[in-house]
């Protein structure tokens, strides 16, 4: 049994756009006309004072892993929980992440040193709190 760890790009909001001199309406989805995400990054990449500030996060999955004639495959992919990384330094959201973490954990069918194997390596990425 491991953790598998992805890192995932979310999708751009008006939030994730860095302004310098005019400010940019971004077209959402409640009542203002919608380009698609691409007509956006075009629109967006021909003005200079505007930035794109990429977000990420990471999610976090407990996949087993057998070997089925010889050949290993990973079955039983459980979700745990995901953090965004500007969250990382959030003492508050860590917390959350944490508590959903060892809830899951919890209910699965593993030993006290699975649970403490997992941990740690969750910690390596999400410090506990």
């Amino acid at each position: 049994m491991f953790v598998k760890i992805r890192r995932v790009k979310l999708a751009a909001t008006k939030s994730d756009f860095k302004l310098s001199g005019q400010s940019v309406c971004l077209m959402t989805e409640n009542g203002y006309y919608k380009k698609n995400k691409q007509e956006l990054f075009d629109l967006w990449s021909e003005r200079d004072d505007i930035e794109l500030v990429e977000r990420y996060k990471l999610e976090f999955e407990l996949v087993e892993s057998r070997r089925i004639e010889g050949q290993p495959r990973h079955q039983n992919n459980f979700y745990l929980a995901s953090i965004r990384e500007s969250d990382l330094q959030s003492p508050p959201t860590r917390r959350l992440f944490w508590q959903t973490v060892q809830s899951k954990l919890k209910h699965r069918n593993l030993t006290k040193n699975d649970i403490d194997k997992i941990t740690a390596k969750i910690e390596e990425r999400v410090v506990f709190v």
